[in-house]
């Protein structure tokens, strides 16, 4: 997590308030503050991952990230709590291809992919599994996982929106998730680089009545916010 000074330009970012009680009492419970982000995908078995979980919140928080991705691959199973760690990774833009030709994940992205996806192509028969990562605090950490059955093609493509939620249960980054552990709120950063909400510990999260906000309750289930069908002109 980057403070908002610190933070490059082009970056996104959210600031969240909360008043000195809401932090004490946050932090005496041992909350941690958690991120997730969105993603377009048609594959129904695609979750999402945990992509922030810090304890290093105060009075203004900002969460800061770059619109820079990641395709990786990795050997583990799509599953919810299963701990989801990269075998291989490699920067792409929209309209590119990861191509995997190896069965142990490795591969080399090319162009004359899908215009504005993210593609991650499996040219082995070896059933694999595949996401996004994205950029925060000058390392990527990965946001989603789908299967990447073999010799398939999944079609991925970020979306603006980010999901902030604070709990007690301990979740490692990278962790697949269905359910809320706590209160959360889902912002979408849509034609604005910046977002400002607020946090009280028994009220819960607002955006002063903003449309591009919206609370999420605690044990919600988030996989629909966070996994979105795409309509994709091939």
């Amino acid at each position: 997590m980057t403070c908002a000074a610190d933070a490059p330009s082009g970056d996104r970012r959210v600031t969240i308030a909360m008043n000195a009680e809401t932090v004490r009492a946050l932090s005496a419970s041992g909350f941690s503050l958690y991120g997730f982000m969105a993603v377009g995908g048609s594959d129904r078995a695609g979750l999402p991952l945990v992509w922030l979980q810090t304890s290093d919140y105060s009075l203004h928080t900002a969460v800061s990230w770059t619109e820079r991705f990641e395709a990786y691959t990795t050997l583990e199973a799509v599953a919810r709590g299963a701990s989801i760690r990269a075998a291989a990774s490699y920067p792409i833009a929209a309209g590119e291809t990861l191509e995997v030709e190896d069965p142990k994940g490795i591969g080399t992205v090319v162009r004359g992919g899908v215009p504005g996806a993210l593609s991650i192509e499996n040219r082995t028969a070896a059933p694999l599994a595949c996401g996004l990562a994205a950029a925060q605090g000058g390392a990527s950490s990965p946001i989603c996982v789908f299967p990447l059955h073999g010799n398939n093609l999944q079609i991925l493509v970020p979306v603006r929106r980010v999901l902030l939620m604070f709990s007690v249960v301990q979740i490692p980054p990278g962790t697949a998730i269905g359910r809320a552990s706590g209160p959360g709120i889902l912002i979408d950063t849509e034609g604005a680089r910046e977002r400002a909400v607020a946090f009280d510990t028994d009220a819960g999260w607002s955006a002063g009545g903003s449309t591009w906000a919206q609370q999420v309750p605690a044990s919600a289930n988030i996989v629909p916010l966070l996994v979105i069908p795409v309509p994709l002109d091939l």
